[in-house]
């Protein structure tokens, strides 16, 4: 399998690349090629009046991997590093349709839009077969598991690391 390097590329080139998908993506969700639904979304979002509130818009990831192999496959592997570039593409993006939209008086500017993955693909480094399948390596990546919850229990404290200090000297 290849990983690609994401420190290779600056940020910037990240969000253009996002930016370029989210407005060229035509074929997310649907089977129906009915243009652009990430771009009808942010149409509808944006004429929501509660900006407060926090808007998930979904990108299909297998559309990403469409798009751009690398870009969908950087991702994959480094979310932490690339959500937060992809959720200011869709800003930017929005930013845009606000300003040049015929409809922008009942739109509203939202601060508050998230990128949602679905649809992940069906690979063994994502997907896992049961919550037992997960391995550390899979640590910062993109993890799917399907399944049932059956039970519930109280939520537990996991503690890594403890500090305890000495009421008489302080000592730690």
């Amino acid at each position: 399998m290849v990983v690609y390097d994401h420190t290779a590329i600056l940020p910037c080139e990240y969000v253009d690349a996002f930016e370029r998908f989210l407005e060229s993506n035509t074929h997310h969700g649907g089977s129906d090629g009915g243009g652009n639904l990430i771009m009808q979304k942010l149409d509808d979002i944006l004429c929501e009046m509660d900006a407060t509130i926090h808007y998930p818009v979904e990108v299909n990831m297998l559309s990403l991997l469409d798009f751009s192999q690398q870009l969908g496959t950087l991702l994959i592997h480094n979310p932490t590093a690339l959500l937060p570039l992809f959720n200011e593409a869709l800003l930017n993006v929005s930013k845009r349709i606000l300003a040049s939209s015929e409809s922008r008086d009942f739109m509203f500017a939202k601060e508050l839009l998230h990128i949602r993955l679905v649809v992940p693909p069906m690979c063994d480094s994502v997907c896992k077969r049961n919550v037992s399948s997960i391995r550390s390596r899979d640590v910062g990546g993109i993890v799917s598991v399907r399944g049932t919850v059956t039970r519930t229990g109280a939520i537990k404290m996991l503690e890594a690391e403890r500090l305890y200090i000495c009421n008489k000297c302080e000592h730690r």
